[in-house]
């Protein structure tokens, strides 16, 4: 049936006591799946009953998380599994009226700001250093330390408009702007922190140690560190070093990482609902292609 037709019957349906006429009538809607979105909104904004207001709003809910994990599907099939892609899909999730063309274009402001202190010329050590300049420095991306497990600092639109994050956010973003100027820096999935790897390689599938030219911690103002120390932290944490502590990682597991610190703050925040949603998105990812 005709969804212009259809829609605003059963939307006018929502404030059905008979809970199983209710049911069906929600199946129903949430066939439409982002179709409905629109008039749902538009019937939101023109009521003033309650519980319809309650019913819309979940039916709302529902809708995006579908639809998020849709894309997520899809994005974890993808050949590319572009890394801003994944993060604006998670970034729904939580907001799902999110603008995704205005934070491209903030990190394509910091990528000028950038490109413009680049050239051919300089080691990759300068690179690091215009790097640090630009990120921490002019735009005043910061660890957020004070608040370190705040949802907020997982989701990259709340990154770009408080400019605070943790170590997998703003590793994130220090990753995005270097691949967008061709200059490889690759995230590491390492134990209870996250860094970054400047590799000698045209691919970050590497599994060569070697390839790697040093590493960079976005979590302390890009600092430049080696292999020795990531051997010294493991030991300090007790675990054995493995070859995938020191390469870097696929994004898809960087997005798994991204919903385990989720799943974590919303668990120290009793929000169990978020929880189980999270861990459905990250069974998602986990699924062989």
């Amino acid at each position: 049936m005709d969804i212009q037709k259809e829609l605003p019957s059963l939307i006018k349906l929502l404030d059905e006591p008979d809970q199983t006429i209710y049911r069906d009538v929600e199946n129903r809607i949430l066939a439409y799946g982002t179709d409905a979105r629109d008039l749902l909104k538009k019937a939101n904004s023109q009521t003033t009953d309650e519980i319809r207001r309650i019913r819309i709003h979940e039916l709302l809910s529902r809708i995006n998380f579908q639809y998020i994990k849709q894309e997520l599907r899809k994005w974890k099939n993808s050949k590319e599994q572009d890394l801003l892609t994944g993060m604006l899909l998670i970034a729904e999730y939580r907001y799902p009226e999110l603008n995704k063309e205005n934070i491209r274009q903030k990190i394509d402001l910091i990528r000028k700001d950038i490109w413009l202190e680049l050239n051919d010329n300089i080691t990759a050590l300068e690179e690091i250093k215009i790097f640090n300049h630009v990120i921490f420095d002019i735009h005043g991306f910061k660890a957020n330390k004070e608040n370190f497990y705040a949802p907020e600092n997982s989701y990259i639109n709340d990154l770009l408009d408080f400019k605070q994050g943790n170590p997998i956010s703003l590793s994130v973003l220090y990753s995005i702007l270097a691949q967008k100027l061709d200059i490889p820096i690759y995230g590491v999935n390492l134990p209870e922190h996250f860094i970054l790897a400047y590799i000698d390689t045209p691919t970050p599938q590497t599994t060569d140690i070697e390839d790697v030219l040093f590493y960079i911690n976005a979590f302390n103002n890009g600092i430049v560190f080696t292999r020795q120390e990531i051997n010294d932290f493991l030991s300090k944490i007790e675990i054995t070093p493995q070859n995938y502590h020191f390469i870097p990682c696929s994004n898809s597991v960087i997005l798994e990482r991204v919903i385990n610190n989720l799943i974590h703050s919303y668990h120290k925040n009793k929000q169990q609902e978020k929880v189980i949603e999270l861990d459905y998105l990250k069974q998602v990812l986990k699924q062989p292609l």
